[in-house]
């Protein structure tokens, strides 16, 4: 069987933690070419990537997604080095905590910036790259866009975004041979430790999720690259997040309810703290 990934020139945003680094790893198995993206992490020294740099099937490039200079110099780079892009996945992204009167302009614009400024900014720069090689863009996007989550509302609004954006580009970009593709993460494992801007705009760390509830990074990865490969539009990772947004379409009053008692639930430990 052909391997749909060998010298697949994919870029990854954010991609030096989380579910951006274990996609980044499985497609270097799957002897794909992996750009690996931050603005501020380093790239972590493990064997299969430091194996794809000595073998030259590997780029690692800075650039905040939020600048559109930025971004056209990071698709300069990745055409300059391998002269193709086969792959572009919009993942990076983070998270913002705090009740929407508290959240200053700084976090706000951070958050609805990054997760969505940023896939915008870096697919455009993408297209005429991609239309040469028939590629495929998939956007990262999350359970959150389905129902507005208290304390997290900013970050809702920027996933939920994404979905339409999928939804246009996929119609825009079909003559073209581009297949546009969403994933809606469901609740996934966190890295031990993961961060999030609070109301003031500093880095906290967030609470770590019950197992019980949560797919692996590894196997979330496994089916983005599978909807990938096989030209799927929308796709829900785990069993949680398809309970979850079947729950969202049948029964909103129900989630409303289970986001309201949660809700509470939190503020009042809070108070008590």
């Amino acid at each position: 069987m052909r391997n749909f990934w060998k010298d697949k020139v994919v870029l990854i945003t954010g991609s030096t933690r989380g579910i951006g680094l274990e996609l980044a790893k499985q497609l270097l198995r799957k002897d794909a070419v992996v750009i690996f993206h931050s603005y501020k992490s380093n790239l972590p020294e493990e064997l299969v990537i430091n194996q794809a740099f000595i073998h030259n099937r590997a780029l690692f490039v800075r650039a905040d997604v939020r600048s559109g200079a930025e971004v056209n110099q990071m698709i300069e780079l990745v055409l300059k080095k391998f002269s193709r892009l086969d792959v572009l996945i919009n993942n990076a992204g983070i998270s913002s905590v705090g009740l929407i009167e508290e959240i200053n302009d700084y976090t706000m614009r951070s958050v609805i910036d990054t997760n969505l400024y940023g896939p915008l900014l870096v697919t455009r720069a993408s297209i005429p790259a991609l239309k040469k090689s028939k590629g495929s863009i998939c956007m990262i996007s999350s359970l959150s866009a389905h129902y507005g989550i208290p304390n997290y509302i900013t970050y809702s609004i920027a996933k939920s975004a994404l979905i339409p954006l999928q939804q246009g580009l996929s119609i825009e970009l079909n003559k073209f041979g581009i297949n546009v593709s969403a994933i809606i993460l469901g609740f996934t494992e966190n890295d031990k430790q993961k961060y999030a801007l609070n109301a003031s705009g500093e880095e906290v760390l967030i609470p770590i999720r019950n197992k019980t509830i949560q797919i692996s990074q590894t196997n979330a990865a496994r089916k983005i690259i599978k909807a990938i490969q096989n030209k799927k539009r929308i796709i829900y990772t785990g069993f949680s997040g398809i309970i979850y947004s079947v729950m969202v379409k049948f029964t909103p009053s129900l989630v409303r309810i289970i986001q309201q008692r949660t809700f509470e639930k939190k503020n009042l430990i809070n108070s008590n703290d």
